[in-house]
């Protein structure tokens, strides 16, 4: 009974310390100049249509590739119209603390 609690924290300890070497600073800075973040499965989809494009694009078939790459910058139209609306959000809530600053101020 003591050897199996034992077993069990040895385990643990084992799977902190492979976890914990997932964060080292060389993989962070990997992730940090790719650009890679909490959306990493969304940038490796986007980066295989990127790729299925350009073999469509390689194989001669022009409408198809072309209908792809609308399709993607109709995506980013819409990507950048939630950032800009992020944006507009954060400032209101901004201004409103600084109103709320001032008021306390004053």
């Amino acid at each position: 009974m003591m050897g199996g609690g034992h077993m069990g924290k040895k385990s643990y300890q084992s799977q902190a310390s492979s976890s914990s070497s997932m964060f080292n600073v060389e993989e962070l800075g990997y992730f940090k100049n790719n650009g890679i973040c909490a959306a990493h499965g969304r940038k490796t989809r986007m980066m295989e249509k990127v790729q299925s494009m350009l073999k469509a694009k390689e194989s001669g078939n022009d409408e198809v590739w072309r209908a792809r790459l609308m399709d993607k910058v109709d995506c980013i139209k819409s990507e950048i119209g939630v950032i800009k609306f992020m944006i507009v959000i954060i400032f209101l809530f901004e201004f409103c603390n600084m109103l709320m600053y001032i008021s306390k101020v004053v």
